[in-house]
C-alpha cells in the first residue's frame, strides 16, 4: 500500500501547491524528488523490483519439525544459481538463531550432491540455548554424514559469544555467508575488515523493511 499512498500524496502536493512555487529552486528540487518517487512507486506496483533475482520453485513437502518451526522443502529447478564458491576456497558460515535454516537446506543439498567438488566449510551456529533446540539436533545428525564440515555451536546462555577471532580464518581469501541478527552481522563485518584478508561478506536480509 505504501506506493499507492505515496502517489496520492504526490498528486495532492502537485495540485495544491501554487504555480509560482514550482518556478523557484525549492520547487525544482521537490519536483525532481516527487518524479523519482513516482517512478519507483510504479516499479513497485508493477512487480519490477527484484524481478531479476526471483526464481520459481515447487513445494515438495511441508512438515512440522517442532512446536514453533515449520519446514518447507522446495525444488528450485536447474536455473537456481545457488551459492558458488568461486575463487574463494574457504567458506565460513555464520548463523544466528532461526538464521540457520538456509544453511540446513545447503547442507542437505550437499548430501544429495555428495559426488561434486565442494569448498571447505566451517559452520558457526549461535543459539540461545542448546538444550531443546531442534536445530542443534538436526545439525548434529547432518554432521555425522558430512564429517568434512567443521561445526561450532555457541550457546549464549552459557556465555559463549561468537567473536571474529573464533572464525578460524585460513589463507588470504575467505568467503563469509551470514544469516542472523543485524547486531551480530555488524560485529562480524567490522572485525573481519580489520583482518589482512581478501573478504567477501554475503548477508541474508533478516529485518522487515
Amino acid at each position: 500500500m505504501m506506493p499507492v499512498i505515496y502517489l496520492v500524496l504526490a498528486a495532492h502536493a502537485l495540485l495544491l501547491a501554487p504555480l509560482k512555487w514550482w518556478h523557484q529552486p525549492t520547487g525544482w528540487l521537490m519536483a525532481l524528488l516527487i518524479a523519482g518517487g513516482a517512478v519507483e512507486s510504479l516499479q513497485s506496483l508493477t512487480g519490477q523490483i527484484g524481478s531479476s533475482r526471483r526464481y520459481k520453485g515447487l513445494v515438495q513437502a511441508v512438515k512440522q519439525t517442532s512446536a514453533n518451526i515449520t519446514e518447507v522443502v522446495c525444488d528450485m529447478g536447474k536455473r537456481w544459481p545457488g551459492h558458488q564458491a568461486g575463487q574463494f576456497a574457504q567458506q565460513i558460515w555464520v548463523a544466528g538463531g532461526i538464521g540457520i535454516t538456509p544453511f540446513l537446506a545447503a547442507l542437505e543439498k550437499r548430501l544429495i550432491n555428495s559426488k561434486q567438488k565442494h569448498p571447505v566449510i566451517t559452520l558457526h551456529y549461535c543459539t540461545a540455548g542448546v538444550t531443546g533446540d531442534p536445530m542443534v539436533t538436526r545439525l548434529r545428525e547432518l554432521m555425522e554424514q558430512l564429517p568434512e564440515i567443521s561445526l561450532h555451536i555457541h550457546d549464549s546462555l552459557q556465555g559463549q559469544r561468537l567473536a571474529v577471532n573464533q572464525l578460524q580464518v585460513h589463507g588470504s581469501k575467505v568467503d563469509v555467508w551470514f544469516c542472523g541478527p543485524q547486531g551480530l552481522a555488524d560485529a562480524m563485518r567490522s572485525g573481519l575488515k580489520q583482518q589482512p584478508i581478501s573478504l567477501r561478506f554475503h548477508q541474508e536480509s533478516f529485518e522487515f523493511r
